[in-house]
């Protein structure tokens, strides 16, 4: 998974906006790759296995979803069918 991302919004002091990243995938390298993405300002939360991470990211509200599609256990878009039915997640924009 390779993601670039720019968020645009007003919010902290300085005139950015630190968005609220959810990161899901099981490869470790794309998970470290991400950590680089908090010292931009961005609050990054990375999960490495998908069951279960609906609740998480109810629970969260991300600003952006950052999805694997090839996972074991669950795919992508199984995880984004069930992001897109409910009601809390439906909104939340996801990069696949």
């Amino acid at each position: 998974t390779l993601a670039v991302f720019y968020v645009t919004k007003q919010g902290n002091s300085q005139g950015g906006f630190m968005a609220n990243i959810i990161h899901i995938d099981d490869a470790s390298a794309d998970t470290a790759m991400m950590k680089d993405s908090q010292s931009a300002g961005h609050s990054v939360t990375s999960y490495n296995v998908p069951t279960g991470v609906e609740e998480k990211v109810a629970a969260a509200r991300p600003n952006l979803i950052l999805l694997d599609v090839v996972m074991p256990q669950r795919n992508g878009y199984d995880v984004l069918r069930a992001l897109k039915r409910n009601a809390a997640t439906k909104d939340i924009p996801v990069i696949l």
